[in-house]
């Protein structure tokens, strides 16, 4: 196992019949430089099995990590614990949504979702759609 971005990853060219990525791709920042190098490490035939989801284009794509208000609320990325409505990180602006955040949480909670939904870089933002035009 290798440690490091996988854009770098050099000395690998035609050596892989398989590369398999699970839960990665949203994360990844440069997703078609690191589809080009899978291509790179891979031998004429080989196949990449990836499996991924929410991506930012998906009802929890917005991906908040655990955050927690003045009266020890948490709110992450599962159903029932989001204080806000499926889709809301596509529809409303950074504004609009600390706003709406602002009628179930702290400011300070408020502050930190509207953080990790719009500028974290935990997550890269690319759309279903971007991503099958990169792996083309």
């Amino acid at each position: 196992m290798l440690d490091g971005d996988v854009v770098d990853l050099q000395g690998f060219d035609n050596k892989f019949d398989m590369s398999i990525s699970i839960n990665t791709l949203e994360h990844i920042a440069d997703l078609p430089g690191m589809l080009n190098t899978v291509k790179r490490i891979m031998i004429p035939g080989g196949y990449h099995i990836s499996v991924w989801g929410p991506i930012w284009s998906g009802h929890v794509g917005h991906h908040i990590n655990s955050v927690f208000d003045s009266v020890h609320n948490k709110y992450y990325n599962m159903p029932n614990h989001i204080p806000f409505n499926a889709w809301d990180h596509l529809l409303l602006s950074p504004a609009e949504m600390y706003h709406n955040l602002l009628q179930n949480c702290s400011d300070q909670a408020a502050r930190e979702i509207v953080r990790q939904t719009y500028t974290s870089e935990r997550i890269n933002r690319i759309w279903l759609m971007t991503t099958f035009d990169f792996s083309r």
